[in-house]
Formats: structure tokens, sequence, C-alpha cells
């Protein structure tokens, strides 16, 4: 996780500077679109705390799909946007999780906050451990104010040996 000055709550840092009066500034190099994969959401926006302002700052470099988030580095997407690499950070973890079946939206910002961040750490885990943790995390999170994430319906630990079971399918393929 990148390391540097805490931004909570602030969704974008101090825009870059600007070119003197005259001179243009260098032009964004901009990501080729990538499609999104079979059963995966493409829509950036579909992450939580994206929206349509970060949603047009991204687009402005390219990235509309939820693949082209996931695979753009992080140092040029914040230099271009102005949004902070945390936040950054935490979009593209969530972005590789949404490849996870049946994880979607509503379980991978879960995952995140509990230090899973990556499709690669959810393959290793173990399906009754990992049950457990989650069912505790919602029940203790929902208590909590603050909390965004939005959970309507604790997993079942079915659900949570299907995650685990396509990151495993996942990490395989790559």
């Amino acid at each position: 996780m990148p390391k540097g000055k805490k931004t909570a709550g602030k969704k974008k840092e101090p825009a870059a500077k600007k070119a003197p009066a005259g001179k243009k500034e260098p032009a964004a190099k901009k990501v080729e679109t990538k499609a999104a994969e079979p059963g995966q959401i493409a829509d950036i926006k579909e992450i939580e705390g994206i929206g349509p302002e970060n949603a047009k700052d991204l687009n402005k470099f390219g990235i509309k799909t939820v693949e082209d988030l996931r695979k753009t580095a992080i140092v040029e997407m914040a230099e271009v946007s102005g949004i902070s690499t945390k936040l950054l950070y935490k979009w593209q973890c969530i972005a590789d999780l949404f490849r996870v079946k049946r994880a979607a939206q509503e379980y991978t910002e879960v995952l995140f906050e509990m230090g899973v961040e990556t499709v690669k750490e959810l393959s290793k885990q173990k399906a009754e451990d990992l049950f457990k943790q989650v069912q505790k995390f919602v029940k203790e999170a929902k208590k909590k104010p603050g909390w965004q994430g939005d959970v309507n319906k604790v997993p079942t630990q079915k659900d949570v040996e299907t995650w685990i079971t396509s990151a495993k399918e996942i990490v395989k393929k790559a």
C-alpha cells in the first residue's frame, strides 16, 4: 500500500501546477481501453466511491472500464487525474477483486476493508476462516459510524468457497 500523508475524506489532492503562459502542458498519455472479462462488471462507476466526477477525471486518461483501472499505473493516474494515490490504490484493489465470481460490488469492499486486497491474497485464504472473519466484520461494521459499505446479505460459507475457488482459477490463468 502506498505510504504518505493521510487523506481521509478527501478525494482529490491539489491540482498539479500549470505550465507557464505561452507553453503547452505535455499531453497526458492515454491508456488503451480494455474489454471487461466475461461476467465482470465493466463500468468504473460501479466501484464504491468513484462516482461521476472521479469517473470523468479517469475517463480523460482513457480509463473507462474496471479492467482499465486494474491495469493502469497508479502514479500515472494520480498525476493526470489529481486523485490521491491512496484512493486510487483502493479502487484498483477493488477492481482486481471484481474479477472474482459472486463477489461483485457488495463484497469486494468488505474484503478490501478486511485486508484481503487482491485476487492472489484471496486465493490463499482458507474458506472456513475467511467465512468467520467476514461474518464478524459485517456484524461489527454495521455498528460503526461512517461505514459506507452496503451489505444486504451476509455471504454464506458456500459463497466464500466460490470466491476462493474463482480466485485460484484467476491466479492459475495469470
